[in-house]
């Protein structure tokens, strides 16, 4: 399938909290617990929320750039998602 490059503006902000939710899907689907988050990845959300809402209007009211960053990080967000959890360790044989 032919694919072409281009150059598009999405939002910072937007773009980490989407990161931080990829990071706790793939932690989540590892096997971890909410109690088991490694820490910075909860700092990392608290703080990428707080960006958000540190978002001017200009940049409140363009919809398409934040749907853009969503968009982007859709499929990442998606495989891991959908990724088969680990099979658990088989006990040794003694």
């Amino acid at each position: 399938m032919p694919k072409k490059q281009e150059q598009v503006e999405l939002s910072k902000e937007i773009d980490e909290v989407m990161v931080c939710f990829v990071k706790i899907a793939q932690h989540l689907k590892g096997g971890g617990t909410l109690l088991t988050l490694p820490g910075a990845v909860a700092g990392e959300l608290m703080t990428a929320i707080s960006g958000c809402d540190q978002l001017d209007d200009e940049a409140r009211e363009d919809l398409a750039c934040a749907l853009r960053t969503v968009g982007m990080r859709t499929g990442e967000l998606t495989a891991a998602l959908i990724a088969k959890k680990p099979e658990a360790a088989a006990p040794a044989q003694a």
